[in-house]
């Protein structure tokens, strides 16, 4: 395992939400209007907004991992889950106060699901694309 390869899965891991969107939900959505604006300014933000908490979550929590010889595909999975959810719902929820809508509580169960979907969407991928091991983080001699 490479640095070079984990750099690269950082570049690479958090486009693939936005690539999921364009391809199961986006297929059976037309924009509303003829130019089709409204699908890429959709996929614009959901690149956008995955590429910010990958940067404020995901490379803090890679980091901890890597000081603490913990880096391994379980780990970054598991943390992706749960790091996704919780920006997912910061998401949710700072657009719902900025609209002024409420949210009622099984909308936060929806948050907290969906997150934890998309979380392991970016964390599965990086952990391949950096070619992880699965259990463990191999021990090098010094």
């Amino acid at each position: 395992m490479t640095i070079n390869r984990i750099n690269f899965a950082c570049f690479i891991a958090p486009a693939f939400p936005t690539l999921y969107m364009f391809i199961f939900v986006m297929r059976d959505f037309r924009s509303v209007d003829a130019g089709g604006s409204f699908d890429v300014l959709i996929l614009v933000m959901t690149l956008f907004v995955s590429y910010l908490w990958s940067v404020l979550f995901g490379l803090p929590y890679i980091s901890v991992l890597k000081k603490k010889k913990c880096l391994n595909s379980i780990y970054v999975v598991i943390g992706g889950g749960v790091l996704g959810a919780l920006a997912y719902y910061i998401t949710e929820y700072g657009i719902a106060a900025l609209l002024d809508s409420p949210i009622s509580g099984i909308e936060h169960v929806d948050s907290i699901k969906w997150g934890a979907f998309l979380g392991v969407s970016v964390a599965l991928p990086f952990s391949l694309i950096a070619g992880l091991p699965f259990l463990y983080q191999k021990k090098t001699k010094k």
